[in-house]
């Protein structure tokens, strides 16, 4: 249980950290100009070159063995891949409410309130369930340096030489792989369907709209045109 855990604030620590980031790095955006957007290119690469063991070893050493490292370490991973995947997503926005609200003088915080999350809710939701799968394997090993769930288990038993004990762990962890990844289906599933709907609902709201815009007439003289060609 200690590994899912870890796994889940871990992995949302990671997003709440990857939206300035993701925000910074848009080439579209860039609130803070070229500084910033260099700066957060450079801290995506710096997360996604170096590995969560690497960064469980880190913060075992900063904070003490535990889960509290587990997630810190998770969380660091999780911001490259994140804030890559966000800022990518940011740079194929519909740009028209971004540039309304520009001209309307909105900061860059409403910006990114009112004109971009609604865009990147969908995706973000997806990419948040696709890191959460990930970080559920790489929570049930970051416990062989120190830093929580099972994977710790596992060192302790090895170091016993209790290989039935061994093998218990190693199902377990084979065990929860399998369930997170069935949840993680189940999830995207679940998001695609509500994504098609949020869409179809957009395009018959856009429909309504533009048949609003015509007040209806170029149809009602239509008809009317029709019948009187009939007589």
């Amino acid at each position: 249980m200690q590994t899912i855990l870890i796994a889940i604030v871990g992995t949302l620590l990671g997003a709440v950290m990857s939206l300035p980031v993701a925000a910074l790095g848009a080439a579209n955006l860039r609130p803070l100009g070229t500084p910033g957007y260099l700066l957060a290119r450079g801290l995506m690469t710096m997360s996604r070159s170096i590995h969560e063991i690497v960064w469980a070893l880190i913060f075992v050493s900063a904070v003490g063995l535990g889960a509290f490292a587990g997630i810190l370490a998770l969380a660091c991973r999780s911001v490259g891949s994140v804030s890559k995947l966000l800022a990518e997503a940011i740079e194929r926005i519909d740009t028209r409410p971004v540039e309304a609200l520009k001209a309307q003088g909105a900061t860059p915080l409403d910006i990114l309130r009112h004109a971009i999350i609604p865009q990147l809710l969908p995706i973000g939701l997806g990419t948040l369930i696709f890191e959460w799968d990930i970080n559920v394997n790489r929570a049930a090993v970051l416990g062989l340096v120190g830093a929580g769930g099972l994977g710790l288990t596992f060192h302790n038993q090895l170091i016993a030489s209790n290989y039935a004990g061994v093998s218990t762990v190693l199902l377990a962890i084979l065990a929860i792989i399998l369930v997170g990844e069935a949840i993680s289906v189940r999830l995207r599933r679940r998001l695609v369907l509500w994504s098609f709907r949020l869409l179809r609902q957009k395009g018959a709201a856009a429909q309504h709209r533009k048949l609003r815009g015509s007040g209806g007439g170029g149809v009602v003289r239509s008809l009317v045109s029709q019948d009187r060609g009939r007589v």
